[in-house]
């Protein structure tokens, strides 16, 4: 019996020890992928941000916000009756809005954001507006950058996984999920302008976030005063940039001191990348919204 439980314990040991240095190489094996990722990224995004200054490619990311203010405009502009039981339902005002990005979409490699819309419950809304929608070019870039990456790491490390490719992916595409971060934060103001986001009738304290789909995110702006139906439009008190202004006066505005950024449950190192990009952004938690 004693050496049966000493046996047992031996093969324990020797599988924590096995994990253990599962653990070890995915980790070196995530460290190595970084630093080419670093190298080849710092070309790509140049590419990126050339080809976002054409109104063709800013053009596709305002149209699919349209379809998103269609969409909640349809939805909350029916009959009185109607109106009264989706009020019960989903609430009558726009509380706020995310661009978030799903892991499970990297994982499969569908690269699917969701801009949802939620009434002034926050992520307990039963029913939020979300549509589908995937950044135009960014991912066919990272999908190359993974050839190049995954190329180089085989000619290092034998027998590599699909786990451990997995794990890789997941660190590199933190680069690319940042610069979407930052793309939105540089469009707000366009997005913001349009006639579309104007028709919101919105809550108060309405706000604009960027994270993960039910995760952690980054509110990139927030609103003074709600948008009730027939109002001309509210001011927004702050963005990404650090301006502030009413909207449709982005010529008058001026740049002000950088505020203090709010973020929801920020523990991802995703937003820690984005100093590549602006490195002035710096990172700290809030309480959970849940």
């Amino acid at each position: 019996m004693q050496r049966r439980a000493v046996g047992l314990r031996n093969k324990r040991q020797e599988g924590e020890a096995h994990m253990g240095n599962r653990r070890n190489r995915t980790r070196e094996l995530a460290d190595a992928a970084e630093k080419i990722e670093k190298e080849i990224f710092a070309e790509k995004i140049r590419i990126l941000e050339s080809k976002y200054r054409k109104e063709e490619y800013r053009g596709k990311v305002k149209s699919a916000f349209k379809e998103v203010f269609l969409g909640w405009e349809s939805r909350n502009g029916r009959s009185t009756e109607d109106k009264t039981e989706r009020k019960r339902e989903s609430g009558s005002k726009a509380g706020c809005m995310g661009i978030c990005y799903l892991y499970s979409s990297i994982l499969m490699r569908t690269y699917e954001f969701r801009i949802v819309i939620y009434n002034e419950d926050f992520y307990l809304d039963n029913c939020p507006l979300i549509y589908p929608w995937r950044p135009p070019c960014f991912f066919e870039a990272f999908e190359e950058d993974m050839e190049i990456v995954m190329g180089k790491l085989r000619k290092i490390y034998p027998r590599i996984c699909r786990l451990e490719e997995d794990a890789v992916r997941f660190r590199c595409v933190e680069y690319y999920l940042a610069s979407v971060s930052a793309l939105c934060a540089d469009m707000l103001d366009e997005i913001c302008c349009m006639d579309g986001f104007e028709k919101l009738t919105r809550a108060e304290d309405f706000f604009v976030f960027y994270g993960r789909y039910l995760g952690e995110g980054e509110i990139l702006c927030r609103f003074a005063g709600g948008k009730e139906e027939g109002d001309s439009g509210s001011k927004m008190i702050e963005n990404a940039g650090g301006t502030e202004g009413k909207k449709g006066e982005d010529k008058e505005r001026k740049e002000t001191p950088a505020k203090r950024k709010e973020y929801l449950m920020l523990d991802s190192p995703l937003f820690l990348s984005c100093c590549l990009i602006r490195p002035e952004r710096k990172a700290f938690p809030i309480a959970a919204p849940y």
